[in-house]
């Protein structure tokens, strides 16, 4: 996601009366809010840009596992596993929208 399409979702969760976009989410995961078509097509290409970041960052844990990658620091490591996790549970509640 790229910072206009973060700033509209910011502005969608206010114009929803959400203070805070990570409320709005949280409502739209929960079923608390509904999306309209065009925000479930915008849900779509967020779940799709999700699985390419994290398709990149398996190919980088894959690259350090295997030895392949060798001058990163245990913070990088770290930074990297985060960024993986984030990305796997952002994708698995876009899913669970859909379910």
């Amino acid at each position: 996601m790229d910072d206009d399409e973060l700033d509209d979702f910011i502005n969608r969760a206010r114009k929803a009366g959400f203070q805070n976009h990570h409320d709005f989410l949280g409502a739209l995961i929960s079923g608390e809010a509904g999306f309209d078509r065009r925000e479930r097509h915008d849900l779509l290409r967020i779940k799709g840009e999700l699985g390419k970041q994290g398709s990149n960052l398996n190919q980088l844990t894959y690259a350090v596992n295997a030895g392949r990658l060798t001058a990163l620091t245990a913070d990088d490591r770290q930074v990297i596993d985060r960024a993986r996790i984030a990305v796997e549970t952002a994708a698995e509640q876009i899913r669970a929208l859909f379910t």
